[in-house]
């Protein structure tokens, strides 16, 4: 199935605001900064492995930080 620009677009809106929205702040810092610097040129593959990060637990994910 071929992901349209528009498609492209809203799952890029609804990253950028979970990744701004995560509960820890700190969280919130570094992936706010991400999405806002790396989210515009992501494509398909790359907004999927994101999406699938943005899933895992905040506390697992400041451990790995």
């Amino acid at each position: 199935m071929t992901t349209t620009d528009t498609e492209l677009d809203q799952l890029r809106r609804k990253l950028k605001f979970r990744a701004s929205h995560r509960g820890i702040k700190e969280m919130d810092l570094i992936f706010g900064k991400y999405a806002d610097e790396h989210l515009a040129r992501m494509k398909d593959f790359d907004l999927d492995e994101f999406e699938m990060m943005l899933e895992t637990n905040d506390r697992d994910l400041l451990k790995w930080f």
